[in-house]
Parts: C-alpha cells; sequence; structure tokens
C-alpha cells in the first residue's frame, strides 16, 4: 500500500521540539532571512519551467496510473523498481592526478538504468549528455578503505565546490575514499541549451524526474558495489538537500549500504513542489483540470521514502537538520525520523543555506562513523 506523504508530514507538525536559545533563536532567525530570498528565487524557476512542462506535456493528468502500478509493485518488492547493483560496464578513468597518500581519479560510466523500460531509454536518446554517469574519486593507495559517496543538492555538481562544501580532504586524510557524484541533468550532465540545471531535474515532468531518481538509485548503487569490488571496503552514501532526498530514497530500497547520512533532506519531493504553486495562478488552473494533491504525490510515490520502510539498520542512519530551514522545512526530517523509527538525529542552527553550525554537524557526522567502525 503506498502511504500518503500528507498523513506523515502532518504527524510531523506535532512533532517540533523545544525553541532553542536567544543566541542560536538568532542566528536561526538570519538563516530564515536569507532562505526567504533564495527561496523565491527558486519558486520563481521552478514555476517558470513548470509552465513550460505543462505546455509540451498537458500536464501530470494521465500519467499517476502508470507510475502507480509500479510504485504499488515496488512498495511490495523494492527489486521491481531498484534492481540489485553490481559495478559498473565500461568505467573510465578519464583523469588521474597524484594526491598524497593516494589519487584524484575522474570517473566516468553508463547511465543505463533500465534498459527494459521505454521511458527510460527514450530519456537517455533524448539528452545524451545524461547517459553517462559521472564522479570524482579521492582514492587511498592502499586497500579496504571505506568509502563515502557524496550526492549534491539541486542546481550544484562542481567538484571543486562540492569538495569544500562537504570537507572531502579532510574525510579523505581521516581515511575515508570520497566519491563526489553528480546527479542526472546536473553539472557535467546538462543538456546542451539548458542554462540551469534546477530545471530539469526534480520537476513537474513526472516521467523524467521519476526515471531521474531511479537512475540516480543504481548509479550511486553501481558506484558503491564497484568501490566495494575495487578495495574491499565498505561503502555508504550522504547527501544535503536534494541528495538528502537521494540518500532517504536509498535508505529505503539499498540495504547493501553502511550507512546513510541525510542532511536536509525532503521527506516527499511532490509535497515540496506542490506547497511552492500555492497561491500561483499555475496550481489554481492544474486544480481546477482536477488534479490533486493525493494524485501528484501517486505519481512520484515510486521513489518516497515514506512509502517504504527503511532497508537498513536503525543505527545505520543518521539525519541532519536545520532549525530555521525555510526551503525544505524542518517538519521533513520529523516525517522521515518518525516514519523510520528514530534514528541518530543532530540539529544545528542557521538554515538550508546559512550553516552556522558547520563544525557540529560535521563533528556529529564523523563521531557517527567512528561509532560505527568506519574511522579510527
Amino acid at each position: 500500500m503506498i502511504v500518503s506523504a500528507s498523513e506523515h508530514i502532518e504527524a510531523a507538525r506535532r512533532l517540533l521540539g523545544a525553541r532553542p536559545g536567544r543566541g542560536r533563536r538568532a542566528r536561526t532567525r538570519l538563516g530564515q532571512a536569507v532562505d526567504a530570498g533564495v527561496l523565491r528565487v527558486m519558486q520563481r524557476i521552478f514555476v517558470a519551467s513548470h509552465r513550460k512542462n505543462e505546455r509540451r506535456s498537458g500536464g501530470v493528468r494521465g500519467l499517476a496510473g502508470e507510475w502507480r502500478e509500479l510504485a504499488t509493485a515496488a512498495a511490495a518488492d523494492p527489486r521491481v523498481a531498484f534492481p540489485g547493483p553490481t559495478p559498473p560496464a565500461g568505467l573510465v578513468v578519464n583523469h588521474r592526478r597524484q594526491l598524497e597518500g593516494g589519487w584524484v581519479e575522474d570517473l566516468c560510466f553508463p547511465g543505463v538504468h533500465a534498459p527494459g523500460r521505454v521511458s527510460a531509454a527514450d530519456l537517455l536518446r533524448r539528452y545524451p549528455e545524461n547517459a553517462t554517469a559521472h564522479a570524482r574519486h579521492l582514492r587511498h593507495e592502499d586497500s579496504h578503505r571505506p568509502g563515502l559517496i557524496w550526492i549534491h543538492g539541486w542546481g550544484m555538481g562542481n567538484y571543486r565546490l562540492e569538495s569544500r562544501v562537504l570537507g572531502a580532504r579532510l574525510l579523505f586524510q581521516r581515511g575515508l575514499d570520497v566519491y563526489l557524484y553528480v546527479q542526472p541533468y546536473h553539472a557535467a550532465r546538462m543538456p546542451a541549451g539548458v542554462r540551469f540545471a534546477g530545471t530539469m531535474h526534480p520537476s513537474t515532468r513526472i516521467t523524467r524526474t521519476n526515471e531521474a531518481f531511479l537512475q540516480t538509485a543504481w548509479e550511486v548503487r553501481s558506484l558503491a558495489a564497484r568501490h566495494r569490488a575495487l578495495t574491499g571496503g565498505p561503502c555508504g552514501v550522504m547527501g544535503w538537500s536534494l541528495g538528502g532526498y537521494v540518500c532517504a530514497m536509498l535508505a529505503s530500497v539499498a540495504p547493501e549500504l553502511a550507512f546513510v547520512i541525510a542532511m536536509m533532506p525532503m521527506a516527499d519531493v511532490p509535497a515540496l513542489l506542490w506547497s511552492w504553486g500555492e497561491g500561483t495562478a499555475d496550481r489554481a488552473r492544474a486544480e481546477a483540470a482536477g488534479v490533486t494533491f493525493d494524485e501528484f504525490c501517486e505519481s512520484m510515490a515510486i521513489h518516497a521514502p515514506l512509502a517504504h520502510r527503511l532497508a537498513l539498520p536503525v543505527e545505520r542512519v543518521l539525519l541532519i537538520g536545520a532549525e530555521g530551514d525555510r526551503i525544505i522545512p524542518p517538519l521533513h526530517t520529523h516525517a522521515l525520523h518518525a516514519h523510520w523509527g528514530r534514528p541518530r538525529l543532530h540539529w544545528f542552527p542557521g538554515s538550508h543555506v546559512v550553516h552556522f553550525g558547520r563544525r557540529g554537524y560535521r563533528d556529529a557526522a564523523v563521531g557517527f562513523l567512528r561509532g560505527l567502525g568506519l574511522l579510527t
């Protein structure tokens, strides 16, 4: 049975904790103000891309039934949509340079995630740039190192920036092999003529969005399988924002992962996008045409963490949330926390964009990995 995100999000509203101290509140309010400005820009980009999608596809009606059937099957057996991972075939090291204690390697491999599904093959033909997966590997000279795959946020994916956001060199020095993975339609995978990756994924183009998430799951799991085969070490994932949602999805379908760290994750993509359309003429037109919130959620339930059980032991999951997040409100983190049986949870002051507690959440992540025996 597909679980509607609305029930979990409504329950999460009642789970909001006590108010923070005065200094912490001030930093949180400052972060909220910055988030509010960024959110307005994101909403304008989303609404503009939705109008273009609407002209091309005629909206979401007619697609929900097809994806609902696959989601129902996947809820009973995730392997229907999320096949077991194998190391990617045809992987190529495009560039390699020396790093103290190892190397930096730029990898690419075919992103053919569902050769039997017509919609998947059609999208790979239509957007050839997205048909190749990209990742940068900070690799140690010796074997049996644990691996961490970093999954970036919306509109991002530049290796140099992602390395700084994550603190990849510091994690490498602590003993981790680090992978910087590029999500579909972002950075090097952005189709020709597209000015900003955020307009491509996620969006209200239901099939493209669903296939992109399924493609992401296959590629990340294949990269983790490659790490295990290459080094003999375990591998897990960490990501924030859109990448946090991917981590939450993987926590629901990838039991082979050594750990999942989801930062500021969405609990449900369509629920968030629907809320962004509140008060707009575009959503009013969609509702007048008969599109409902439940129908919109069901059309993307195939990858929704709230529609699946947690596939990992709860001890191998860490959630990190921002107290003043205006872009992905804290209730999303609360919803996942409740749905998964209360895994470890760390809150930091600030917001989605302004991270006052960067050192605190990095220490929390390192402590979490150390507790799993992955770091000394």
